[in-house]
């Protein structure tokens, strides 16, 4: 924008031009319409399951899964068992911030029996609070158990 401005003196009276030059303005469209809002993400700990396979488990091993970084709900456990001469095995999954305590079953003590579908655990004492480690705890094994293989969900 330019702006020139003259001023005279004519007869006692002050007299002011002022001439306005207006250079590239640019005038906005319509609004165009909104698109759809799109979908929400997961929140918390949710995703894919978490899985843990032992090869040769033995009674007494332990093995740690995850740390929760939020309170977490186990919302299902299923294990499998590959082995001959009827392989079962009995565990629990345990939580606890100290990983050398006994912890809190998150699990009732389920034997996993199943070679094709899975057996499906009982949860309990949920949420898991935060900062807290989860572990699968091997309490039984019977037959020849070549492995056993537990998938849990957040």
């Amino acid at each position: 924008m330019t702006v020139i401005s003259i001023i005279t003196l004519t007869s006692n009276v002050l007299v002011r031009t002022t001439q306005t030059e207006v250079v590239n303005v640019v005038t906005p469209g319509p609004q165009g319409p909104t698109g759809p809002t799109g979908p929400t993400g997961a929140t918390g700990a949710s995703g894919p399951p978490k899985s843990i396979t032992i090869a040769i488990p033995q009674v007494g091993d332990e093995f740690t899964l995850f740390n929760t970084q939020t309170s977490t709900t186990l919302t299902s456990v299923i294990g499998v068992v590959r082995g001959s001469f009827t392989p079962t095995v009995t565990l629990e999954l345990r939580y606890a911030a100290d990983r050398s305590t006994a912890g809190t079953l998150a699990t009732a003590s389920t034997t996993v029996t199943s070679t094709t579908t899975g057996t499906t655990f009982t949860v309990q004492n949920m949420p898991i609070p935060v900062n807290q480690f989860l572990w699968v705890k091997i309490t039984g094994v019977t037959g020849s158990v070549q492995e056993v293989s537990i998938s849990v969900k957040v």
